[in-house]
């Protein structure tokens, strides 16, 4: 039971250990998934607005060519869609950044719950395994000064067998 908490408790010092290695990568990865999702929403609104814009600009090219208003030119137009599909571009390279974040987060989980597996297995108070270990003593370690009593507890079962008493 001695050697078991003792085992346990270095283990729960190397977790804790782990824990903290992990939770500052952990963290600067949920600070930049937080600020990428911040530029998804950032471009996707740029989007919508340059494709409004877009829209208008085509609108107006097409009802200033019928009824002879004020022309917009067919190159203000193409600046235009081109903007506007820039901007989606824009929103698909945002969005891949944010999941190639989120897989990388996703790794990262894994490999604490790798690490951990792998801790809990190494510091398993299962796998201590104890042998006796005979000393034999040397004749100048029995002379002794002072007269001292050693108890060890045994234990008799109720077949009458003796045995050492397990603590």
């Amino acid at each position: 039971a001695y050697f078991a908490d003792r085992v346990r408790e270095e283990r729960d010092i190397q977790i804790e250990k782990l824990r903290d290695k992990y939770q500052s990568k952990l963290e600067s990865l949920e600070k930049k998934i937080r600020t990428a999702k911040s530029r998804v929403e950032r471009e996707k609104g740029q989007s919508r607005t340059s494709m409004i814009s877009a829209g208008s600009s085509i609108s107006g090219a097409l009802l200033g060519g019928f009824l002879g208003g004020r022309r917009t030119s067919a190159s203000t137009v193409a600046r235009g869609v081109g903007y506007a599909s820039q901007q989606n571009a824009d929103v698909d390279q945002a969005e891949d950044a944010l999941r190639l974040l989120e897989r990388d987060q996703d790794e990262l989980r894994e490999e604490l719950e790798r690490d951990l597996d792998q801790l809990q297995a190494e510091y398993d108070p299962q796998r201590i395994e104890l042998k006796p270990l005979e000393i034999p003593p040397r004749k100048s370690d029995l002379k002794s000064d002072e007269p001292f009593i050693l108890w060890t507890p045994w234990q008799i079962d109720s077949s009458g067998i003796t045995s050492p008493l397990d603590r």
